[in-house]
């Protein structure tokens, strides 16, 4: 029966002679000398160590907890976190530390200890991401879950032996000479100890470090912090996300004093929330860069917009500086990423040459086929070793600096990181990279022709990037006009008209410069550039660029060479659009009888320029002609084309406006309708296509009598060109004005 007025002497004689045991025999177990034993009896001395009084507490059979805590109270040591006997974690708990709840809520369920589910876990995730961080406020949090929670660094096996001599002392070992003798202790301990939870912090190689220091049959849990993604099936892991936008506004408002550590969004008002919120922004949610950020701002007493403003002009020197104050992570920033490109630098070479070239691209949705296909253009070390960029991709991941989307077979990285990788590289070296990367999706974008969307779509992002860098550089070379041809002409055909423009007119400078200004690709870029002012309406523009290419396409390959016939039907358009109705039919005259010759009657080429002819014929009021033609064209296409190709649409419009202008409504109804689904399944709710449909449907129900059903479609078509064209377009303002007519013809009826 224990007294509770025993001091420590009294307890530990009472239980040496429980357990049987002599001061010598005792001695020898806890490796200290038996007089220390007989010091302790007697008063003379106290144990040193938190951990020799628990280790002569599992000698002595000390079992019951309330037991286990007298002994420590009696010996001079605190249980502020009872009923965790041993707390060996150094780093300090972050008192801003914010979010991360379902990362909890699951290693809670798993990290149990004795439990068959209590596989090893892993945090993964890039540097920054607060790895660390989370696993020292999982310690705090859930310490009182575990007897004893143990921390040890793990960057490589000297550094855990390091530490593995420091925890002798808390685990009441004899002092160590020899960092294997402290491993073997520690794993000696864990075997026979249980209820524990030992951190491993920033292993960089775990399959070195798992297999051969945690013991293969224990009752503990494991907890791994490292960069790492995938540890399996050494650990389970979780990777660790940037922090979402209410957790990162609402920690980095904490980080500033701007509201109490623990105050949550409620507090704040929406201007608040907005600044935080563009700082977070900033900083693309990277928990170490918004800690960097709060704690300049807090430091200097400077606003979020000040800040802001000069994150603009010094992102490096602000990415560089960590703050005076530092919890846990002590690198900033600019060191994390620039420390991991060297290591991967030092692994494999290619990776550091795959990681400089997505620093220069869209951070997101980086297709995997620009470093398999484009590899002949990325330098020596690609073309050397291109076969195996798998395994280069993967030095990568294991770092991750990258991830990898293999339901799309994409990458992407942390915008940050490729701040920071761009400033690692001198001006020589990003001049370098930057021409091979435009090279590089210049050779795999593909050629705009009204088909292949899908795969420009893909490359889209990463083309405005490359333009960028060909204006930084101010590359002048055939292969850097091609890009921006071809992406301004996606967005030509996409009707995104001011991205379209500045694209399409670089391209066709440099191409002037690079080529000359008789070649065939600047009759090409002149060409686009007119097609996308006259979707526009900017006739007048488009005419003398058409002019020019048709000179260019003739000089080059004579009167009836394989492009003039386009040329020609190009420049048709814009006569016809500013009403010189001779000159556009002798054009398109001249275009039909080239592609006669060319291709004979039966083909789509043929069948355009049937298409054309039709549709000024119709726009004279010649519709007799106008209808023979259309049929003309219209039986080539659906038998060679199809009935869902565009250009087989096309002549269905346009006999559906012949039909219409002879009053055969329900004809040209029938035909409207089919022309709207087949262009909502090809461009959605939203296209100037869909919204000229609209109008011409619209127009057909005003002049049957139809009121009703012209209101619903005019507003829809004038919803998608103020949308798309924008209030001045002539387009918009043409069907606005059409729809007041039909208003106040209605309104002057009622």
């Amino acid at each position: 029966m224990k007294n509770h007025g025993e001091d420590f002497a009294d307890q530990l004689g009472r239980y040496r002679v429980k357990a049987g045991l002599t001061q010598q025999e005792l001695a020898t177990k806890i490796s200290v000398h038996r007089r220390t034993i007989d010091n302790w009896e007697n008063r003379a001395s106290w144990p040193q160590s938190r951990g020799q009084v628990l280790r002569m507490a599992d000698e002595l059979y000390i079992d019951n907890q309330q037991d286990r805590k007298a002994f420590l109270l009696a010996a001079g040591f605190s249980v502020e976190r009872w009923p965790t006997e041993v707390w060996a974690v150094p780093e300090q708990r972050d008192m801003f530390f914010t979010g991360r709840d379902d990362v909890f809520q699951s290693l809670r369920e798993l990290l149990v200890p004795g439990s068959t589910t209590a596989l090893t876990q892993a945090i993964s995730g890039l540097g920054g991401i607060g790895k660390t961080h989370t696993a020292v406020e999982y310690a705090h949090r859930f310490h009182r879950y575990y007897e004893a929670i143990l921390w040890l660094q793990a960057d490589s096996w000297e550094v855990l032996g390091s530490g593995c001599m420091e925890l002798a002392e808390e685990l009441g070992f004899p002092e160590q000479k020899e960092a294997n003798q402290a491993i073997a202790e520690v794993q000696h301990w864990l075997r026979k100890r249980r209820h524990w939870l030992l951190i491993l912090d920033n292993v960089e190689n775990p399959q070195e470090i798992l297999p051969m220091f945690v013991p293969t049959r224990h009752q503990g849990c494991v907890l791994v912090t490292t960069r790492v993604h995938n540890l399996e099936p050494l650990a389970q892991t979780q990777v660790l996300p940037t922090m979402p936008e209410r957790e990162g506004v609402l920690f980095l408002l904490r980080r500033t004093k701007r509201i109490a550590p623990k105050a949550e969004l409620e507090k704040v008002s929406p201007d608040q929330y907005d600044e935080a919120k563009q700082i977070w922004q900033l900083m693309d949610g990277l928990p170490l860069a918004l800690d960097q950020a709060g704690a300049y701002i807090l430091e200097t007493g400077c606003s979020f917009s000040a800040y802001r403003e000069q994150y603009t002009r010094r992102h490096t020197e602000l990415l560089n500086q960590r703050g005076k104050r530092v919890i846990g992570h002590e690198e900033p920033v600019t060191t994390t990423f620039s420390l991991a490109l060297e290591r991967v630098e030092a692994s494999i070479p290619v990776a550091a040459d795959m990681l400089r070239v997505c620093a220069l691209l869209h951070n997101e949705a980086i297709p995997e086929e620009f470093f398999e296909i484009g590899a002949q253009h990325l330098g020596p070390h690609f073309s050397a070793v291109k076969e195996y960029w798998d395994l280069a991709l993967g030095v990568l991941l294991d770092y991750s600096l990258v991830q990898r989307h293999p339901e799309t077979k994409t990458l992407s990285l942390h915008r940050l990181a490729q701040l920071v990788l761009v400033d690692t590289m001198d001006e020589q070296t990003q001049q370098q990279w930057a021409e091979r990367t435009v090279r590089m999706v210049s050779h795999l974008f593909p050629t705009i022709d009204g088909v292949k969307r899908q795969p420009a779509q893909r490359y889209i992002l990463h083309a405005q990037a490359c333009a960028k860098l060909i204006d930084q550089w101010s590359m002048e070379h055939a292969q850097a006009a091609r890009l921006l041809h071809e992406a301004g002409s996606y967005f030509s055909m996409v009707a995104q008209y001011e991205q379209a423009e500045p694209l399409l007119k670089r391209g066709l400078e440099i191409r002037e410069y690079a080529l000359g200004s008789e070649h065939p690709d600047v009759a090409a870029s002149l060409n686009n550039l007119a097609l996308l002012y006259q979707a526009q309406g900017k006739h007048e523009q488009a005419g003398p660029l058409l002019i020019h290419a048709l000179k260019i396409i003739e000089q080059a390959e004579g009167p009836e060479g394989p492009h003039v016939s386009a040329a020609l039907t190009n420049l048709t358009l814009s006569h016809q659009a500013q009403g010189k109705y001779e000159q556009a039919e002798a054009l398109l005259l001249r275009a039909l009888n080239i592609d006669l010759r060319r291709f004979g009657p039966e083909h789509r080429e043929v069948a355009t320029d049937l298409n054309n002819l039709a549709e000024l014929y119709r726009t004279q009021g010649k519709y007799e002609q106008a209808e023979n033609f259309c049929l003309s064209a219209l039986a080539i296409r659906e038998h060679m084309l199809g009935a869902k190709d565009p250009h087989t649409i096309s002549s269905y419009n346009n006999l559906a406006l012949i039909f219409y202008k002879q009053g055969k409504y329900s004809q040209a109804e029938s035909l409207y309708q089919r022309i709207l689904t087949t262009f909502e399944e090809a461009y959605g709710s939203e296209h100037p296509d869909l919204a000229t449909s609209f109008g011409n449907l619209a127009l057909l129900y005003e002049d049957w009598g139809k009121e009703e059903e012209a209101r619903q479609f005019y507003q829809r078509a004038l919803a998608i060109d103020v949308r798309m064209l924008g209030t001045d377009h002539p387009t918009t303002l043409s069907i606005q004005g059409r729809y007041a007519t039909l208003l106040r013809r209605v309104n002057e009826k009622d």
